[in-house]
């Protein structure tokens, strides 16, 4: 057990977000995954992969993203967007081969 209180601990979560110290490189069910802000504001604005068995977040390269293409009355609203792809990690796989 903790003596950490976890609602001053999600508060300060959400105004490190706020503050961009903080984004979020993942989003399921309600969860936020955060990473440490970089020198740079895009530091972490790539794709990641979730593993649905152990959670595991892994970075994906930048092109993945950049082969999506939007075109129409969306692509002039867009502020800001995060692709994340769901399944199976490597290990998990192998452990449900075994």
């Amino acid at each position: 057990d903790s003596d950490w209180d976890q609602a001053t601990i999600y508060r300060n979560l959400v105004k490190l977000r706020e503050a961009g110290l903080a984004p979020v490189v993942s989003r399921v069910d309600g969860i936020d995954r955060y990473a440490l802000a970089g020198d740079h504001e895009d530091a972490h604005r790539h794709p990641h992969f979730l593993c649905e068995d152990c959670g595991r977040v892994a970075c994906l390269k930048e092109e993945i993203a950049a082969a999506l293409s939007i075109d129409g009355p969306w692509a002039e609203s867009i502020r800001s967007a995060m692709v994340q792809l769901l399944g199976h990690c490597p290990d998990c796989l192998a452990r449900a081969d075994a």
